[in-house]
């Protein structure tokens, strides 16, 4: 289905293989991810079972783990943000 999206995703792949100039290209892309970004279907590839909920100002390198193991699984990268 073509809509105004699609047709300017269109007109930005053309823009991008017509010039040299870097600081266009980076733009083009930009304006290409915005769209692709704004159009794609997000599909789950796991649940997590439990949000681990951590204190994120007291806890740093707690890590979400898309197993069933316990939360505990990376324990030994954690520490204390106070403590640094």
């Amino acid at each position: 289905m073509i809509d105004e999206n699609s047709a300017r995703y269109g007109e930005l792949v053309a823009l991008v293989r017509s010039t040299i100039d870097t600081e266009d290209i980076t733009a083009y892309l930009a304006e290409m991810e915005a769209i692709l970004a704004d159009q794609m279907v997000f599909l789950p590839l796991y649940q997590r079972l439990d949000p681990g909920a951590v204190w994120a100002d007291t806890i740093g390198g707690f890590k979400h783990n898309p197993s069933q193991s316990a939360l505990e699984w990376n324990i030994e990268e954690w520490y204390r943000m106070d403590l640094g």
